[in-house]
């Protein structure tokens, strides 16, 4: 890969990261609505119920309480999955990627 090349899709990787952050952030601040504790740590790191860090430019997570880490297609499922697993799916829309 050429230096331009690179550079081109390092700048496009940056453009796309742009636009997905608001989506996901506000699919992560939406749980708050829904009654569960959302910290913001960063503009790239939320924590939810203090035990499940979360990332959503890439989808991941950490579970603070098993160590266990991963990603997830839909941040909103995953978490309702992860912390309370009889929730039903329906109640937790994803937005769009």
């Amino acid at each position: 890969m050429s230096d331009e090349t690179w550079t081109q899709w390092k700048h496009d990787q940056r453009v796309r990261r742009a636009k997905r952050l608001p989506v996901r952030t506000d699919e992560i601040l939406a749980l708050k609505r829904q009654g569960y504790s959302v910290e913001q740590k960063s503009d790239y790191h939320f924590r939810i119920n203090g035990i499940l860090d979360i990332w959503p430019i890439h989808n991941r997570w950490h579970d603070l309480r098993t160590q266990e880490r991963g990603g997830a297609k839909c941040l909103a499922v995953f978490v309702k999955e992860r912390i309370l697993p009889q929730t039903n799916r329906k109640d937790a829309p994803c937005l769009p990627s």
